[in-house]
């Protein structure tokens, strides 16, 4: 639910100057509301209706829960506890296809399903689906096709991975089946083509099904990280995206050359790559270069039209900014994309949202010893950008984890916010489309 994630400078100038005439015109809503932490929050539209998702530990121990308005975005309804469960229920995916919410998460070890009807006929299912390794930073995925809906996590046994589905929409699910051996970084469905992408040391690794899962292809090496100079490699910050035949992926290769501190800039090495399939993920061509040390974003497709963003890294452990580049045939080339950026400003965690041609970016930024939310866009996939960007939050205190939705001219923006008491979600949305 997150690639995206020639050193190309791009987002948010902040001269934070936030004036009547803001696309974002409507107040922050806070949707949480409550006396406990609530965090890490994802939003999506689906039609009329927006979803927003969260984790929150007002019950006592950490639940997922979600608000949602039937207007875009003009009213939410009260939160509710969608987890229901007695451990803390953290770790979450999600997708919402129709009137169906689909949720996925882990309580301690144990990985559960749920699935949530908005419109009738009510089916609402709530499923432990199995066990998990206790590696508790790789969390269960969820992707949905129709009535085939997919769950992938590592479980409990030497790092295995673990898929079962189901062909009633989730409310039934086959026995599960086992794919392979690493760190889950990717479960997508493309109509009957399943991908899952794991990582293991020094390779990115991925298999494909045809077949709705029914079955799945050979182990295909996606990207290899090169230790020819020495030291030991890694593949790491995966993120793939799906467009008919092509498969677009962005990921950090990692190689250490010893010492103490395992992400020291002295003995250890970063690059970002980018590299692309045309035949549905059956071969992929040799990687290029896009950075050094970099967060990667998941990338943007549509048709041609390709849109890549991270956040450099670089040495000493900082950021500079949101950066990235786009391309107009498949991959082939790349154009830097530039926003202006000052150099106060240090970007912690930065989402980016597709409407037609359009970009919609929110990230959270450290400036004047403070953490604001900004909010920029681009009108023609990333030619040019708003500036100045627009500051959503405007508070004392820490605003973090932002996410983005759009969906024609209205973009809907939820995020973490500590300057007004206890953590809440807010929300903010446009209805101009970020002009």
């Amino acid at each position: 639910m997150s690639t995206s994630r020639s050193t190309i400078s791009l987002l948010v100038c902040v001269f934070i100057a936030l004036t009547s005439r803001s696309a974002f015109a409507i107040s922050a809503i806070n949707l949480s509301g409550n006396s406990g932490v609530s965090r890490n929050a994802m939003i999506a539209t689906n039609g009329a209706a927006v979803i927003a998702v969260w984790e929150d530990n007002t019950p006592g121990n950490f639940e997922i829960f979600m608000a949602s308005s039937t207007d875009e975005g003009n009213s939410f309804g009260p939160p509710v506890n969608v987890s229901q469960t007695s451990g803390d229920s953290t770790c979450y995916d999600w997708a919402v296809i129709g009137g169906v919410l689909y949720f996925v998460w882990a309580d301690g070890t144990d990985v559960f399903f749920r699935r949530l009807d908005t419109t009738p006929p009510v089916q609402n299912v709530k499923l432990k689906l199995g066990t998990r390794s206790s590696y508790q930073l790789v969390c269960p995925r969820v992707a949905v096709s129709g009535k085939n809906v997919y769950v992938a996590w590592m479980g409990a046994t030497n790092f295995n991975l673990v898929l079962r589905r189901s062909e009633d929409g989730g409310l039934t699910f086959l026995s599960p089946v086992t794919l392979g051996s690493g760190l889950l970084s990717t479960l997508i469905s493309f109509g009957p083509h399943v991908y899952v992408a794991w990582e293991f040391d020094p390779r990115l690794l991925l298999r494909r099904s045809q077949d709705g899962g029914a079955t799945f292809g050979p182990t295909v090496v996606v990207l290899q990280a090169d230790e020819s100079g020495g030291g030991n490699g890694e593949i790491d910050s995966s993120r793939f995206t799906v467009d008919g035949l092509n498969v677009y992926v962005l990921a950090r290769e990692h190689i250490s050359l010893g010492g103490s501190d395992p992400m020291s800039c002295k003995t250890n090495t970063f690059r970002l790559l980018f590299t692309r399939s045309s035949d549905a993920g059956d071969t992929f061509e040799a990687p290029r270069e896009f950075a050094g040390n970099a967060y990667p974003l998941p990338i943007h497709a549509a048709s041609r039209s390709l849109q890549a963003f991270w956040i450099p890294r670089p040495c000493p452990e900082s950021s500079t900014g949101l950066t990235g580049a786009r391309s107009t045939d498949t991959g082939g080339t790349w154009t830097p994309m530039t926003l202006p950026l000052t150099s106060e400003v240090e970007i912690l965690e930065a989402q980016v949202a597709l409407s037609g041609i359009s970009l919609h970016a929110v990230a959270a930024v450290r400036t004047g010893g403070n953490n604001e939310i900004l909010y920029t866009r681009s009108r023609n996939s990333g030619e040019t950008w708003k500036s100045p960007a627009i500051n959503l939050s405007q508070t004392p205190g820490a605003s973090r984890n932002p996410d983005v939705a759009a969906l024609g001219s209205t973009i809907h923006v939820v995020w973490q916010e500590s300057g007004i008491g206890n953590p809440d979600i807010l929300y903010r949305r446009s209805t101009d489309g970020g002009f």
